[in-house]
């Protein structure tokens, strides 16, 4: 296994409004061996705090706007810890919550390590055809602080990250580690867990109270997520008077998840489509405007067809600074996803002064995660970086040769780690029995 410890690190959060030293900070990685090393790197890393009766804390993505993240002790960066792969049909035992998937279940549960972040993990499904049920508007989180967090999507009948958890594994001394799932709709087979080497528990009570605990059952080591098939989004927008877009709230007061028509008549009126439930409906009100004052927007789920995508972004065509023409760019993608886009070939007329259009939800996100990706690279370069780790090692199965890739430009390699030949290939047996 590589540990590194850096001592009397500074600590600063992804939007830079926070900043703290604390006595060390941890990057455990996966060595030749795979998952199993960076489990036992954390299992000696709470030994060695013990020893010292210090605390101990695990972060990700250094989202937070807060210093919730860290203690003044040790911190622990999950990073590094990327494996993934699919449980396998022989170790499933439960039902699905999707039901409704083209998919069968096997090719839709995946084990993620704790430091896998969201855009990784959307890379990695995309190409496979599938995609999280919901996540938040940014994606730089990592899997485990989204969902102990309990980071919520918009969608009208999908709550938050946590509802599409299976199973967590958390570390809970350095000598014990556990399998946390439903006794009601269990999923992982004991098998599953005999290859970790976990104790397995079947706890409803147990288990919702450890899905969004902000890291105080123990440090997260792995989650098992049930995904869904890649879909696309059919958006409608219109501009309208607000008194009557508000007229959706006892509409939405009645919402029952397991209709299909709860919005319907609502829908009706405006001329969008009648016959279902949107996926997502939102209003933005213009409080300048006594008429015409508010842009209701709905979009529907529909099966992915490639065919139909918006075309990808052109070139940049402003003049000036490289910065500001990224900018600029950024928010002229925003605007073209998610406003009228009168101008782009993607739209197409709708009935009553709609407007429709083709989006790729996944593509939406990916782009415009490239675009402030763009900028954060350039504005970083006026500081000091943070260096830290990234990349995914995978595993079909959870088994079988994996890939350990290099940190990608955002988070690159650690200077500590460069030239270590485990950040390269990654080994493992297989999980599934």
């Amino acid at each position: 296994m590589s540990i590194v410890k850096t001592e009397n690190y500074t600590w600063t959060n992804e939007h830079n409004n926070v900043t703290k030293t604390v006595f060390r900070r941890y990057q455990i990685s996966n060595g030749r061996a795979g998952w199993q090393e960076g489990l036992a790197g954390i299992q000696a890393m709470i030994k060695e705090a013990r020893s010292r009766n210090e605390r101990v804390r695990s972060y990700g993505g250094k989202w937070s706007l807060t210093d919730v993240a860290i203690c003044n002790d040790s911190i622990h960066d999950t990073k590094p810890l990327t494996f993934f792969g699919t449980v396998g049909k022989n170790s499933i035992k439960g039902a699905p919550l999707f039901k409704n998937d083209p998919k069968p279940l096997d090719q839709r549960l995946y084990y993620f390590q704790s430091g896998s972040q969201v855009n990784q993990i959307n890379n990695v499904l995309e190409s496979r055809g599938l995609c999280l049920a919901t996540t938040g508007a940014s994606n730089g989180q990592t899997i485990a602080g989204a969902v102990s967090t309990g980071t919520h999507g918009s969608a009208l009948k999908i709550g938050a990250m946590p509802d599409y958890v299976r199973a967590l594994h958390i570390v809970t001394s350095e000598k014990e580690h556990v399998f946390i799932q439903s006794a009601t709709n269990p999923i992982i087979a004991k098998s599953f867990s005999d290859v970790f080497g976990a104790k397995l528990i079947n706890d409803d009570s147990l288990f919702n109270s450890a899905l969004v605990s902000f890291g105080s059952f123990g440090i997260i080591h792995g989650i098992v997520l049930e995904t869904v098939s890649l879909f696309m989004l059919e958006t409608y927008c219109k501009r309208v008077d607000y008194d009557k877009a508000g007229t959706v709230y006892p509409y939405l007061m009645k919402f029952n998840h397991g209709a299909t028509n709860n919005l319907t008549q609502f829908l009706a009126q405006f001329g969008f489509p009648s016959n279902e439930d949107p996926y997502h409906l939102d209003i933005i009100a213009n409080q300048y405007s006594a008429t015409q004052n508010a842009f209701l927007r709905v979009m529907y789920k529909r099966p992915y067809d490639k065919t139909k995508l918006s075309p990808p972004p052109g070139p940049l065509r402003h003049k000036g600074r490289r910065r500001y023409s990224i900018h600029h760019r950024f928010h002229y993608e925003l605007g073209r996803w998610t406003r009228f886009g009168h101008r782009e070939p993607a739209v197409r007329a709708g009935g009553n002064g709609t407007v429709r259009l083709h989006a790729n939800a996944p593509e939406y996100f990916r782009r415009l995660d490239h675009l402030q990706a763009e900028v954060r690279r350039l504005e970083h370069r006026t500081r000091r970086a943070d260096r830290e780790s990234g990349g995914c090692g995978e595993a079909d199965n959870v088994g079988g040769a994996a890939k350990e890739f290099r940190g990608t430009d955002r988070h690159p390699v650690p200077e500590e780690l460069r030239g270590d030949p485990r950040l390269h290939t990654v080994r493992s047996t297989h999980l599934h029995h």
